[in-house]
């Protein structure tokens, strides 16, 4: 079972942001419900994007990296809430 999920904004962001600019993070998703994982995964998702200048950028950015991120878990619970 997966127990942390790695964020890497590697796809905007790679873009958006000077080289070398992508930071990770990793989130512990031991005893969380669905719900607080898509939560811990927006708020880590948001700061590791953060380093893109463009809004438009930004939201491609988080909505990637959370698709990514979510889908490593590999629970169909947690990848259904990331759909909605």
């Amino acid at each position: 079972m997966i127990r942390t999920v790695l964020l890497a904004a590697l796809g905007a962001a790679a873009v958006a942001a000077p080289a070398g600019a992508a930071e990770s993070i990793h989130i512990s998703i031991v005893g969380k419900t669905p719900e607080q994982i898509r939560t811990d995964v927006r708020k880590a998702a948001e700061q590791v994007c953060r380093m893109t200048f463009d809004p438009f950028s930004q939201v491609n950015c988080v909505r990637e990296t959370m698709i990514d991120a979510l889908a490593q878990t590999r629970d169909p619970a947690v990848m259904k809430v990331a759909q909605r």
